[in-house]
């Protein structure tokens, strides 16, 4: 199911040029089994993680757990 939204290019991409390092997709993996994935806009790599364990996940992937 693809949802579109005005605009919502347009963010993605603005979102590329100012610098946001990951990509959070709510998805049908969301609604099914409350998986989010994650993005790293660098290098594409997607991994799909659990609600509880995303924000550990998003910490660990932007490099802030020092």
């Amino acid at each position: 199911m693809m949802i579109e939204m005005k605009g919502l290019e347009k963010n993605f991409s603005d979102a590329d040029l100012i610098g946001i390092p990951l990509q959070i997709i709510c998805g049908n993996s969301f609604k099914k089994n409350r998986e989010i994935s994650i993005l790293k806009r660098a290098n594409k790599d997607q991994i799909n993680i659990g609600v509880g364990n995303a924000m550990d996940k998003i910490i660990e992937m932007i490099g802030c757990n020092e």
